[in-house]
């Protein structure tokens, strides 16, 4: 079975549960998801799958590049450890994600959900996370310089020694957030 004959849905469903009998790298399924989102006559296609359901996918310590994940449901999976470049969460649905130790390099989450996520030891200098709800979470020891963090929710989130250094922070909401060290 080709990785290429399958819709968007079969890849996710693959790259959430795993298929014994496709057993292909999840790099590779992830290398053919991008493909198949950039690829121009697939717009019909990607108009039709609302969400991208990556919920509990165990994507630990993957590298994702230039890839549109914008609305995508990834609530619950796990991408520590790895390397996001150029990726587009755009109001994607976050929720207790792990991206402990992830680099992220130019990304942008405007406006999505991160509540209760483990981002401790990321590395997100200079992305967009404007509007992005991080109540809950936990940014121990991340790196925020550089990064557009206006209208964020921080309520209640633990950011104990977090590097802040030129981040925008206009308007963020740091209600009960843990900034020790900071």
């Amino acid at each position: 079975l080709s990785l290429n004959s399958l819709s968007i849905e079969q890849i996710c469903s693959y790259l959430r549960d795993g298929d014994p009998q496709m057993r292909p790298d999840k790099a590779v399924a992830l290398e053919v998801l991008a493909r198949i989102l950039r690829m121009p006559e697939r717009d019909l296609e990607k108009s039709a799958v609302k969400i991208l359901d990556l919920r509990g996918a165990n994507l630990k310590g993957m590298t994702i590049s230039r890839i549109d994940l914008s609305s995508a449901d990834l609530r619950g999976a796990n991408l520590s450890g790895g390397v996001l470049t150029e990726v587009l969460l755009s109001r994607a649905s976050m929720d207790m994600i792990n991206l402990a130790g992830t680099r992220m390099e130019g990304c942008s989450m405007r406006d999505a959900s991160l509540r209760g996520a483990e981002l401790s030891e990321v590395v997100a200098r200079g992305c967009t996370l404007s509007g992005v709800d991080l109540s809950g979470a936990v940014l121990d020891g991340a790196d925020f310089s550089g990064a557009d963090l206006r209208t964020s929710d921080l309520s209640g989130a633990s950011a104990d020694g977090i590097e802040l250094n030129g981040a925008k922070l206009d308007r963020a909401i740091l209600v009960r957030t843990s900034l020790e060290g900071a």
